[in-house]
């Protein structure tokens, strides 16, 4: 219905939740619309940009109103199929030439495998499929991934979650970018500071937010400086008017670092080249310099980039005037950014050696503080350091935007070497810009933060990074502060710290435990996607054809004698690739009243192999599971595989033979090694038949090992085994439970079969016993050159792989504690009162001596404005308000 004309008025001026917003992320795009729709030429001119992944119509359904909210598209490069869909069509060859599957959404869509499909269309394939008659009978056997027009999330607008906004999402997955993203701008490969800096791979996450200003309160700005991008608003600390057009070429040039247009075919790429500079200029009078930060701070910049300075012993400057602007700033949530200056001392100039503000230096090429006397094209200068400094950038010979014309440094319209801590200061306010661009509700002091903590520590074997007083966030040096920012790790960890959190200093808040202190995680130094990796050969024999010339000219082809034939060698590259830990079976499970305390023995037991006191790894262990029950699928031997395990439960212990050599896997070696069969059909040399074999050894290695590996836990010691680990329990809650659920870790692996070389030999008298690769047949004659090619049509291509949709598990050493607080209270109503009033006072003391420390705090920073102005009478802190009553 239309709304009237009551629900209009009090709609107009801000946003209906219920319109909802058009789907636009950094990924997706609609254009056009009913009144004008987009021509063939433009369609044509979108699916030829490189830069554009796909392009679809817009539908609705048939059954819907038809109003935009039914509006949706279909990616046509993805096809979704059900897993016995997937396992009646096989290989994704068989559904197109081009399809292959997407392995990391498949392992996400739990019975599902999603096919990519690039070189025909979704739907098309779809219609394909389900006219072949395969899919007959299997339900959902076939979906097409569809995106809505219109944002499908619950409110409008600058949602708020606890008082703070929520971040958009969908700009970027919080995960490493697999490749950088190169901008097109000429002068990029010049930009050593944005390469060393991790700049390409932080794109991948943000380029920055329009609506993200960085102010540059420097000599003013060249508005119409075609490389640019520019807030519409500027203004000048000199004539008092928006006009922050330049009286010189410094502010240009840092401008340029910042927010140069990126991928615009032109000049530089700025670091976050989507957000916008505004533009003040000033004569840096102390005046002036407070002016710019009270506008910067009044009119919608988030972070002011400041590269200059003085000392204090210069006396040129009343300091009180510019720090009461630095707290208006810190007040309105403005992230500061200052240089440290250029004169090699281990002291910063002010504003960079005021605390509100984030110290930058400089870092040369060669990852250490830019100095007097170092390697780099620069050697006489060097960046300030010491006390007050909190991190470095690169500094030395930055491409960079430069005021238009003979006015600038250089004739042209680009500063090539532009250098100093004025370089390098706009390096970080750009890396705060698109920090807050990804997460545009975190605080000043959490942008700090995360550039602190997110540093390389560059030169570690020069510099000793230490814990110190006043530096909270990690080890620091007063070389290079905590390091050298890197924008990619703070993107990273900005992307994941999108919780709500609870406003003010003092704040209480009870602390949550980390993920892994719950729930295993894997070790920093291993990746998810290790593989272990192994080899299988098998051969098929076809006998030897050789031509015969008949009369007339005819060729006949006759069979040799049967020891002269030709070989066909297939290679399969067998991978189990560790997806991730997970819980396991259940071993233990108690349950602690408030007070109480029990302690859990915890024995772990090895299978054995001669010696009471040599063990077996559980991976060890299986790995000789998996030679043994795999040979025996490859030489069906089962008679001789039984023996063995029969063997093997006689004696306690599957590697009862230690010497066992079954020639399949050797990864305790450290290597990988390979096994052989001869089959006698082309069926038994597919992908998919090889992979079936593997997956079944693994599976059934699997069983085999979790039988025989366990794990005991009990509330008494076995005297008879050894190495036994105490764990003491105690629930010290006074009113609730405690659970605890003891579970064995498990790792969980994928496996995948991959074709990796077909070759063939040619056994018959004067021939070279040589294996040759497929394609090399040029030697052989047209006869059995055919022969080969018939046979070749029906073996696996390299290259084919089949990923086993099923992941099996593997038992592991460890355990995990899960505790569980019980929900209900057991406590008396008196006593839970009580506590809970114990709880509100000691809450209570802890603001108390927050507050204290805040007041001793302002009553510091009074005396230093005094000392500022010259005032040095006698400290006397201020006498505490007498209490009531």
């Amino acid at each position: 219905r239309s709304a009237s004309p009551e629900e209009s008025s009090a709609r107009k001026g801000r946003r209906d939740p219920a319109a909802g917003e058009v789907n636009n992320t950094a990924f997706l795009t609609w254009v056009g619309g009913t009144n004008r729709p987009v021509s063939d030429k433009a369609i044509s001119a979108l699916e030829a940009d490189e830069n554009v992944a796909w392009v679809s119509p817009v539908y609705t359904a048939a059954q819907s109103d038809g109003t935009p909210r039914s509006y949706f598209s279909i990616d046509p490069t993805v096809l979704v199929l059900s897993q016995a869909a997937a396992n009646l069509l096989g290989d994704a060859a068989s559904i197109d030439p081009s399809a292959t599957i997407d392995r990391a959404r498949t392992n996400v869509l739990k019975g599902f495998v999603v096919v990519n499909v690039p070189d025909r269309n979704a739907i098309a394939v779809a219609q394909d499929l389900l006219r072949g008659g395969t899919l007959d009978g299997v339900p959902n056997a076939i979906s097409l991934e569809n995106t809505p027009y219109l944002s499908p999330i619950c409110c409008g607008s600058g949602c708020r979650c606890g008082g703070e906004a929520v971040v958009k999402r969908g700009a970027a997955p919080c995960t490493p970018a697999t490749s950088p993203f190169i901008p097109n701008d000429p002068l990029y490969p010049q930009q050593w500071g944005l390469q060393r800096i991790n700049a390409p791979r932080a794109w991948a996450q943000t380029k920055g937010d329009p609506n993200i200003v960085v102010a540059v309160l420097d000599e003013g700005v060249d508005l119409a400086h075609p490389d640019l991008n520019l807030w519409p608003v500027s203004y000048s600390t000199i004539t008092h008017t928006n006009n922050g057009s330049p009286v010189g070429p410094h502010g240009t040039a840092c401008s340029g670092i910042i927010a140069g247009r990126i991928n615009s075919g032109t000049g530089v790429a700025g670091l976050a080249g989507d957000s916008r500079v505004m533009a003040i200029s000033t004569f840096f009078s102390d005046v002036q310099v407070a002016e710019g930060l009270y506008y910067a701070a009044d009119n919608g910049a988030r972070v002011v980039s400041m590269s200059f300075g003085v000392y204090p012993s210069w006396g040129m400057w009343n300091f009180a005037i510019i720090q009461a602007a630095l707290q208006y700033c810190q007040d309105k949530n403005v992230v500061l950014v200052a240089a440290s200056g250029n004169e090699d001392l281990p002291q910063s100039r002010f504003p960079g050696s005021d605390p509100r503000t984030i110290c930058v230096g400089g870092s040369n090429r060669a990852d250490e503080r830019k100095r007097i006397g170092d390697t780099s094209s620069e050697a006489w200068w060097g960046a300030c350091y010491g006390a007050d400094l909190d991190i470095v950038a690169p500094c030395l010979e930055i491409p960079t935007t430069d005021e238009l014309g003979a006015a600038g440094y250089t004739p042209g319209d680009y500063e090539l070497t532009f250098n100093g801590t004025s370089s390098a200061t706009p390096h970080v306010a750009a890396v705060a810009a698109l920090i807050l661009s990804s997460n545009p509700s975190l605080t000043n002091g959490d942008v700090r933060q995360v550039i602190a903590e997110t540093t390389d520590k560059i030169n570690g074997g020069v510099y000793v990074y230490l814990p110190t007083g006043g530096k909270p966030y990690g080890t620091w040096t007063t070389e290079v502060g905590y390091g050298r920012v890197n924008v990619e790790r703070a993107l990273l960890v900005t992307c994941a710290s999108n919780e709500c959190k609870k406003e003010g200093p003092c704040g209480a808040e009870v602390c949550e435990p980390e993920p892994c202190c719950v729930s295993p995680c894997d070790p920093p130094w291993r990746p998810d996607a290790a593989c272990l990796i192994s080899y299988e050969e098998r051969y098929f024999r076809l006998p030897l054809r050789i031509a015969d010339q008949q009369k007339g000219g005819a060729v006949a082809a006759i069979v040799v004698p049967q020891s002269n034939y030709i070989e066909f060698r297939v290679t399969y590259e067998h991978r189990m690739c560790l997806l991730g830990k997970q819980h396991g079976p259940l071993l233990y499970t108690t349950t602690l009243l408030p007070g109480e305390t029990v302690r859990l023995y915890h024995s772990d037991r090895y299978r054995r192999v001669t010696s009471t006191e040599e063990r077996y790894s559980v991976q060890t262990t299986f790995m000789q599971s998996v030679s043994m029950i795999h040979q025996a699928h490859l030489t069906n031997s089962f008679d001789s595989l039984q023996k063995i395990l029969v063997s093997a439960s006689e004696s306690g212990s599957v590697s009862a033979g230690a010497g066992l050599d079954l020639g399949f896997i050797s990864f305790g070696g450290g290597g990988s090694s390979s096994s052989s069969s001869s089959v006698s059909s082309e069926s038994m040399l597919a992908v998919h038949s090889a992979a079936d074999v593997f997956e079944q050894s693994v599976q059934q290695a699997s069983q085999l090992t979790h039988a025989e590996r366990s794990v005991v836990v009990s509330t008494f010691e076995d005297r008879e085994t050894q190495d036994i680990t105490v764990r003491q329990l105690h629930n010290a809650n006074e009113c609730r439970a405690v659970t605890y659920f003891v579970r064995q870790v498990v790792e969980l692996y994928a496996l995948s079969v991959r074709v990796t070389n077909v070759s063939y030999r040619i056994v018959a008298p004067n021939i070279p016993d040589l294996w040759h690769n497929y394609d090399d047949l040029q030697w052989l004659p047209p006869v059995i050159q055919n022969e080969i090619r018939a046979e070749l049509a029906l073996l696996p291509r390299v290259g084919d792989v089949v990923e086993q949709p099923r992941p099996f598990s593997l038992p592991t050493d460890g355990t995990v504690y899960d505790p569980e607080l019980a929900h209900c209270c057991s406590c008396e109503p008196e006593r839970a009162a009580a506590i809970q009033i114990r709880l509100d006072k000691e809450k209570a003391e802890a603001l108390k001596v927050c507050f204290e420390a805040q007041q001793l705090e302002a009553e510091v920073q009074r005396r230093r404005l005094l000392l500022a102005k010259g005032d040095l009478s006698p400290f006397t802190e201020t006498p505490a308000a007498p209490a009531e009553g």
